[in-house]
């Protein structure tokens, strides 16, 4: 088993952008080059803003370039207690939030022409009990109540993996390569003028009265406005609330290419992609190379300030995780690599 700390995704960028030396102005300073740091800067810029990017890395380097691929519009919490606890007309938006969500990646995509191997396959909610099962059927209900592009499947009929006995079929959303996607949207954000400067991480944002300034350890940026970006290290700052976040960590786990009719052999001819009803940090999907990339509920809970590599620990835990509960990479992959990847 070989073991990766950086994303195995795709290759690091060529180039790097200079870090910040001495002192810079601007109308926005954004800090965080993720997923959404690059894309809050793009829009900025072209609705005319001067827009300064900070990253302690490269753009991309974190969670938004190792992460399982998916696009989706799942909201991070229980439909059946969202059902209770949110007003109806509220919830509906909320839906309608997240599905615009999806859209706007697939948009973005499209716009910059980025070659991420992306698929608008849907993905499935899969369940592996019965009772896991019923309560597929129940969020489906709530999920169509509420006008979710979601509907109920049985695993046979959707060409699900054996195990996996159905679920719910989130119609909008798909995979990609999160690796080439990101390198895409940084070429993205600098040729769309955003001033980029790599390895330069924020130490500290401090409210001025009239601005913020942004000290970073070989210069400072003063700003109208700054916009954080950083996910889990938020906590890092002294102008950001306190245990808003914390890191945790988790790998993912890549086989050997599988040939096709290993995969229809275990029942998987749709090759949908699919997260499990647990909710937390599991999944199974088909590359475009024909490997399948999983990953289990093991996590482990990291620091504040990010660490850049997990747990060394956890990558045989996740393959010994998988092979007991019935990963269909564990049925169908004799061999396999493992690139880990820290998510908060």
């Amino acid at each position: 088993m070989k073991v990766l700390y950086d994303t195995g995704w795709a290759a690091p960028p060529t180039t790097v952008e200079a870090r910040l030396t001495g002192d810079v102005r601007c109308d926005v300073v954004v800090i965080g080059g993720g997923g959404g740091g690059m894309a809050a800067a793009i829009r900025l810029a072209e609705k005319g803003a001067d827009v300064v990017l900070l990253e302690a890395r490269t753009l991309g380097a974190g969670a938004s370039g190792r992460n399982a691929g998916y696009i989706t519009n799942s909201i991070a919490a229980d439909p059946e207690m969202l059902g209770l606890l949110v007003k109806p007309d509220r919830l509906r938006a909320l839906y309608r939030y997240a599905e615009n969500a999806v859209h706007f990646a697939e948009e973005t995509i499209e716009k910059h022409a980025i070659d991420c191997g992306h698929v608008k396959t849907g993905i499935v909610m899969a369940a592996v009990t019965n009772g896991q099962l019923r309560r597929a059927r129940r969020i489906a209900k709530v999920l169509q109540k509420n006008g979710a592009a979601a509907e109920f499947v049985d695993g046979r009929e959707a060409g699900l993996p054996q195990g996996f006995l159905g679920g719910v079929r989130e119609r909008v959303g798909g995979t990609l390569n999160p690796g080439e996607f990101v390198l895409g949207l940084r070429e993205a954000t600098i040729a769309a003028g955003v001033r980029v400067y790599e390895y330069t991480p924020a130490r500290d944002v401090t409210d001025t009265g009239d601005g913020v300034t942004v000290e970073t350890p070989g210069g400072t940026v003063h700003a109208q406005r700054a916009l954080l970006m950083t996910n889990a290290d938020n906590g890092a700052f002294s102008i950001a609330p306190k245990n808003l976040a914390t890191p945790t960590y988790t790998c993912l786990l890549e086989t050997e290419p599988i040939a096709p009719e290993r995969l229809d052999a275990i029942g998987w001819t749709s090759r949908a992609p699919m997260v499990s009803l647990h909710m937390i940090l599991e999944n199974h999907r088909v590359t475009p190379r024909g490997t399948i990339v999983f990953g289990t509920r093991r996590v482990e809970a990291g620091h504040n300030p990010y660490l850049n590599a997990p747990p060394r620990r956890l990558s045989p835990r996740i393959w010994s995780a998988a092979s007991a509960s019935g990963s269909p990479a564990c049925a169908t992959s004799d061999s396999n690599a493992c690139g880990a990847g820290g998510s908060p």
